[in-house]
């Protein structure tokens, strides 16, 4: 990532740390990056949401409305993505995600990740792996989660 966002690249981090520097910057291609300043949304709890997010830097909050306050769930940093489910089972989001800090991220929707994958199958299998693999270290993690609260 160029230091002024003059020129973004994907940086080889999270899900797409596994693929060759020419297939990021092919990927990259296919979406958009964008700049989001504290306190802005990203992603509001309840609206349609059709894009998987990457965040290149910064730090963003997930926030679910509670019946008085929202209630923070997690904080995202750099490497980590947002909205992989809404790729396989598009929806309302499950949550708000809002900028802690100045942060840089990049998007893409289903259609142009789809175009992605036909374009690119080795460079897809590779990125395909690699948003499995966050699925289920996070599928892992609630069902931990489930049985420690069960105690």
């Amino acid at each position: 990532m160029s230091n002024d966002f003059s020129t973004p690249t994907l940086p080889p981090i999270g899900w797409v740390a596994n693929l060759r520097e020419d297939d990021r910057e092919l990927l990259a291609s296919y979406g958009q990056f964008l700049a989001l300043y504290p306190p802005n949304e990203l992603i509001f709890q309840g609206d349609e949401q059709h894009h998987l997010f990457l965040l290149i830097s910064g730090k963003l909050e997930v926030r679910r409305e509670g019946r008085d306050n929202p209630i923070v769930v997690g904080t995202i940093t750099p490497g980590e993505c947002i909205g992989e489910v809404a790729l396989f089972d598009p929806g309302p989001a499950s949550a708000t995600v809002v900028a802690l800090e100045f942060s840089q991220i990049w998007k893409i929707d289903q259609v142009s990740l789809n175009l992605f994958l036909e374009s690119n199958p080795v460079g897809g299998n590779h990125l395909m792996v690699g948003l499995a693999t966050i699925l289920s270290n996070r599928l892992r993690h609630l069902n931990a989660k489930m049985v420690e609260l069960s105690n």
